[in-house]
């Protein structure tokens, strides 16, 4: 069976959910990649480069500063859970050089399209939990119909890339828990399910 949790990268309760899932796990799988994991870890300061994703680093330590929580703070409580639980961990999301690669190809209107409403319209949710699906689903779609581009490079790719790895991870593990944004566990139980594997979100 594989669980997988959606999170929030700044809501404090994600660490409380991981662990409440943890239970009779063999392995966890995060949305991390190597590179991303190593900044994290190890507090590294360098500013991500392009003005894209400044921005985008900018709005992630706003947020964070409003709830308490540090930007990845979900994935490393996934990640030291696993650890203290004595199961591998997996880091499963592709390396965030190729996401950076194809978010320059990504027009500079598409771009604005996401950024310019986020700094104008006031946020409809509290901060501090993780969102309902239905404001998952509404924000996914927004993404969708204003930057496809970007949703694909962002969302869809980035899916079908973790899915497989869950698929390859689950062919070694009975029971696999899966930790990643909220934005990504739809789409993922939905290709791990047409795959044929037994799949739930909690």
């Amino acid at each position: 069976m594989i669980t997988i949790v959606g999170t929030s990268h700044v809501s404090p309760e994600s660490g409380k959910a991981v662990s409440k899932s943890m239970k009779n796990k063999d392995c966890v799988c995060v949305e991390l990649d190597a590179l991303r994991y190593h900044a994290i870890t190890t507090n590294e300061k360098r500013q991500p480069p392009g003005i894209f994703l400044k921005v985008l680093h900018f709005i992630q330590q706003r947020l964070g500063k409003a709830t308490g929580t540090a930007p990845g703070d979900d994935m490393i409580s996934a990640v030291k859970a696993g650890q203290e639980a004595g199961i591998p961990v997996y880091l499963i999301d592709q390396d965030f050089r190729v996401t950076l690669s194809k978010l320059r190809g990504v027009p500079l209107m598409e771009k604005l399209a996401v950024f310019v409403p986020i700094f104008l319209t006031p946020l409809k949710f509290d901060l501090s939990k993780i969102p309902e699906k239905r404001v998952v689903d509404s924000a996914l779609g927004m993404l969708r119909k204003t930057a496809p581009r970007m949703h694909n490079v962002l969302v869809t790719e980035r899916n079908a890339y973790m899915a497989a790895q869950i698929t390859r991870i689950a062919q070694k593990h009975k029971n696999v828990l899966v930790v990643v944004g909220a934005g990504h566990a739809a789409g993922l139980q939905k290709l791990l399910k047409s795959a044929g594997l037994r799949v739930r979100v909690v």
